[in-house]
């Protein structure tokens, strides 16, 4: 069984740069070199919101945002609020799991600062990640 494309495929407005580009600040990401990606990525926030937008509506990404790339990888504070402060609905984007980067923040173990600053930017699926963890608590407490 495959599964399901989050987006519709805009594969065709994909051109060769962006995905280049895309994809080596995806590699500086998940290096956690952030001094080069405030540099390459964050320097323009202009370009920056347009891959953002690119790579969010792009199925060859499954709804991932490079908010939720930066979390997965212990990022500073600094780099999350200054995503943050370019594009600021970049908290309540979803993937084709239906997580936010909230989400993906707390299942990888993102430090507290990040996520306290991920749940004030975005608070509503901070209500119910807090009732899923005391829920899970509550029955490995069992």
């Amino acid at each position: 069984m495959t599964s399901p494309n989050c987006y519709p495929s805009i594969s065709a407005s994909l051109t060769a740069n962006a995905l280049s580009y895309m994809t080596l600040i995806l590699n500086i990401i998940e290096s956690q070199d952030w001094s080069t990606f405030n540099e390459i990525a964050l320097h323009n926030p202009k370009a920056f919101t347009a891959l953002s937008d690119i790579m969010s509506n792009s199925s060859e990404f499954n709804g991932m945002s490079f908010l939720h790339a930066v979390v997965r990888n212990t990022p500073p504070l600094g780099i999350v609020a200054e995503i943050i402060r370019i594009c600021p609905d970049s908290p309540s984007a979803r993937d084709c799991l239906n997580r936010t980067p909230l989400h993906v923040a707390a299942g990888v173990g993102t430090s507290v600062p990040v996520i306290k600053y991920l749940a004030m930017a975005y608070p509503k699926p901070a209500r119910s990640t807090t009732r899923m963890a005391a829920h899970h608590f509550t029955l490995h407490a069992m």
